[in-house]
């Protein structure tokens, strides 16, 4: 869909205007299609980014931090964990919806300037630690 909206946006974009209400809905059109996408983009990253399938969990949480980092200047994300975790891809998704729970509701709901996430093994069990 991203593309068409793009297609659809450079359409628009080549109208070559006179009436000045004319150019202020085309402008308009152009800002809600650019929206649209920037939505389209985070409803994506959020259901299951590249980097989780690709790299793993744990790049695919930090990448989700430096995103959030962006947005929220006046909070920052500690993220630590224990080196050489394995989990199944199951276990993966899991763990990272459960951390972009977390970061979400802190964001949302705390008026925190610090969150620090723990991802360790303990025993048999993985623990996401806030």
């Amino acid at each position: 869909m991203g593309p068409m909206l793009s297609s659809i946006k450079l359409r628009i974009s080549s109208f070559e205007l006179s009436d000045e209400e004319d150019q202020s809905e085309q402008e308009k059109s152009l800002r809600y299609l650019d929206e649209l996408i920037q939505r389209m983009r985070e409803i994506s990253f959020n259901l299951m980014p590249n980097k989780l399938i690709r790299y793993g969990l744990i790049a695919a949480v930090e990448e989700f931090i430096e995103y959030c980092n962006k947005g929220n200047p006046s909070l920052k994300i500690n993220f630590r964990y224990e080196e050489g975790l394995q989990f199944t891809e199951q276990q993966s998704i899991n763990l990272y919806r459960i951390a972009q729970e977390i970061i979400h509701n802190t964001i949302k709901h705390a008026e925190a300037t610090l969150l620090k996430l723990e991802l360790r093994k303990e025993k048999t069990l993985s623990f996401l630690q806030a």
